[in-house]
Parts: structure tokens; sequence; C-alpha cells
């Protein structure tokens, strides 16, 4: 049963990291918006961008805090909880995006800019059966057939970005490019399935495997019994090998005086793994009926009763390139002026790629007061009805710095949080 435990659960065991940050799209200053839409333009200017570190996280069923628990310093799978708190889908999805540095030079009527950063996420699903059969047995599935689909992903990647917006009368349109040289990768084949039928007599097993867990840089099964692990969640050497490309595009457009509109899609695009690829896979029909006692009377040679799924799963290692898409994402925000120093606005959100079940709307609002603007939002996402952002920015002379948080309680309790995104950076405005 080694596998199925690693299958649901191996994706916890990293802090892997997808990318929401709405509420920074109703910012006053171009500078802040242009991180999620290449089409943001600020006046005549040249700007240096410092670190810009965003973190996201969200949940549908179990929590990270219900699944693991500590005793001491060991880490253990709490069954109970999983069990208590199992959802049809259970769904993780984590970002992690810093950019490291970052240079714009904005004119009247174009701006060209450039940037370095770094991405680590991931994301996993598994059903209610899968975790059921996993921790209860086959005993309540007797005469069905149920599907253990684990889905799973954990990436790191650097990125070099190249872009440029230009301005048409009321409409500004943005285009990034994204050099990817990918680090590690652990994912599994899309649609990939274990399909188990529990007979009525004797609780036969029925296997039916199309399943498959590609690695680069990060995984090596030598057997169920001897599993290694080398991700590292933040390695700072680049690997040629893995090389990918990725489109940001946006626009914005003045609709009246007071109303505007804005819109991006992020993350177009995909990375093609080469550097220390393995690929493990079960692809086979296969049965399994029990053993016979009898065989084991009066034998006395030793007895090796090994996991009965370690012959059955059988994977078979190979070393094949593959490719995995970007985590690609939807915005869109209508803001309304309410004055020089008042903002509303609405916000769209949606995974389109990796993990497009997770999407969100948001209601929010800005005040600037002096050199300080403060925001406000409130968001529903299917992950969790109820989401309370803050955020501030401040300019300090060519300075500008800001915060924002999509889900305020994510701060106090981000492991149990089912919405949490939070955003922190700077840059210099010459």
């Amino acid at each position: 049963m080694r596998l199925l435990y690693i299958s649901i659960f191996a994706f916890i065991s990293f802090t892997s990291y997808a990318q929401f940050d709405m509420l920074s799209n109703l910012s006053n200053d171009p500078n802040v918006r242009f991180q999620n839409n290449p089409a943001a333009r600020d006046s005549n200017s040249f700007v240096i961008q410092l670190p810009v570190l965003q973190n996201s996280n969200s949940y549908i069923g179990v929590s990270y805090g219900d699944a693991i628990t500590t005793d001491g310093t060991i880490a253990k799978i709490n069954a109970e909880e999983i069990l208590q708190h199992l959802s049809s889908n259970n769904h993780y999805a984590n970002h992690t995006h810093a950019t490291l540095i970052g240079l714009a030079l904005h004119r009247k009527k174009w701006s060209i800019h450039a940037s370095y950063g770094y991405n680590l996420h991931g994301y996993g699903t598994y059903s209610d059966d899968m975790a059921k059969f996993a921790l209860e047995g086959n005993a309540q599935y007797i005469g069905e057939t149920i599907n253990i689909n684990p889905d799973i992903l954990l990436q790191a990647y650097h990125n070099l970005q190249i872009g440029a917006s230009l301005s048409l009368s009321k409409f500004n349109l943005g285009v990034r490019i994204k050099v990817l040289s990918g680090i590690e990768d652990i994912s599994t084949m899309p649609e990939g399935t274990i399909a188990i039928e529990t007979g009525t007599q004797n609780y036969a097993w029925n296997f039916d495997n199309n399943w498959r867990l590609n690695s680069s840089n990060a995984l090596s099964i030598n057997n169920l019994n001897d599993i290694e692990t080398s991700f590292s969640r933040f390695n700072a050497t680049p690997i040629t090998e893995n090389l990918g490309i990725g489109i940001d595009l946006g626009i914005t457009a003045q609709l009246t005086n007071q109303l505007s509109l804005s819109a991006s899609i992020l993350d177009i695009g995909s990375i093609t793994w080469r550097y220390r690829v393995n690929n493990y896979s079960s692809t086979r029909k296969d049965s399994y009926s029990g053993i016979d006692l009898i065989d084991y009377i009066d034998n006395t040679d030793d007895i090796d009763l090994s996991d009965t799924l370690y012959n059955i799963l059988e994977l078979e290692e190979s070393n094949i390139d593959y490719t995995t898409s970007l985590p690609t994402r939807f915005y869109a925000q209508l803001e309304y002026d309410i004055s020089d120093h008042q903002r509303v606005g609405l916000s769209y959100f949606q995974m389109l790629a990796q993990d497009p079940d997770l999407y969100a709307i948001a209601i929010n609002y800005s005040q600037e007061l002096g050199r300080c603007r403060l925001y406000t939002q409130y968001t529903y996402s299917n992950t969790s009805p109820v989401n309370i952002g803050l955020g501030a920015e401040i300019r300090l002379g060519k300075i500008g710095i800001h915060a924002f948080s999509d889900g305020i309680t994510g701060v106090f309790d981000p492991i149990n949080s089912p919405w949490v995104s939070h955003r922190i950076g700077a840059y210099i405005r010459l």
C-alpha cells in the first residue's frame, strides 16, 4: 500500500507554492499592478524593481494541519482527521514567486522592461475513495471499481523576462516573454489512473493500471521500500537542459474618466524536462486473490510476505523527456474612481491550466491618506466563501513600498487557512 500513501501525501512533504494576488490589481500605482499585467504603464520614468515576494496557498477538503501531526520532531499522518475532513475531490494548490531584480523604461507611447526571478509551485488532488482505500482498506468497496487517480506536481524554475507595452489612445497593450530554466520537477502523467475492482468472492483485487510518475533531478525509486527525494526548495543553479518558454499578455482600457478595465493572461507555455529524467510507470492488468496458508504449513524455509502491491504495480523505469504546462491564470479588474482619493473595484481570478478548478471573485476598496494608500477586500473563492484582504502602499521620495494579503487570517494560521495570498515588494522610480 506504500505507493498509495506516496501518491496522496508526497506533495505535502514539501512546501510547494497557485498564485492569486488579486487585491494588488486595484492599486493606483502602475508599478505595483505591473506584476500581474504587462500592459500597466507608468509615466515617463526609469524604474528599478527591487525584490518582490509572492506566496499563495489554497486547499479543498483536508488541510495540511489536518493531515500532518507532529510528535516532537517527527511528522506523522493523522488518519482520523483526514477521514473526518475528506471532500469528494481533495485539492492543494500553492505558489511562490520571487522577482529578484527588474528594470523598466517608460516613455509617452511605449515602455520596455526586463526582470529575473524564481518560481516554486505545485498542486495535488486525490479523491475521497483513494484516501479511504489507503487508510481503511477495500472491504467497503466489494463489487465496486474505484479509480485511484492522484494528480501531483512539484516544480521549481528560474525565469528571465523581457517585455514591452504600447499605448493606443485609450488602450494599453503589453506582452512579456519568459525564458525558463527548470531546476526540479515531480509530476504525474495527465489523466493517469489506477483502477481497482474488489471482487464479491474472497475480496479478490483486479487491477487496471495506466499511471506514470515523472521526475527531473528530484526523485529516485529503487523499489517501493527504497524511495529517495532530492527536491530542494530553493536551488540557486539554473539547469539549461530543462528549457521552456512562457508568455504574459495584458490590456488596460480607460472606458470613461472614472471607469477603467484591465485583463491579463499569465504563464502561457511549458517546460520540457531533459536533465536526470526518471519515469516510473505501471501499465498492466492483473489480479490478486490472496494467499493459501496451506503453502506455508510445514515449510521450513524463510517466509517473506511482502506487500502485494510491490509485484502487482510492478513499476517500470525509463528515461524519457517530458513536458509540463505552466500554471496559466487569468485576471480581470473593473475599477471606478469615486474621487481622486477613493477607488472601488470588482476582480475575477481563474486558473486555466494545471489546476483549472480554482477561481475567485472579489470586491475591493482603496483610500488614499497622504503618502499612504490603504486597501481592503472581500473575496469569494471555491475553496472558501469568506476571505478578508488588507493592503497598504507608501511612497518615500523615489522609493515605493507595498504589502498585500488577500486572506489576512492566513498570516496567523497559514496551514489551516483555505485561501492565503501574500505579497511584499519595493521599487525605485527615477
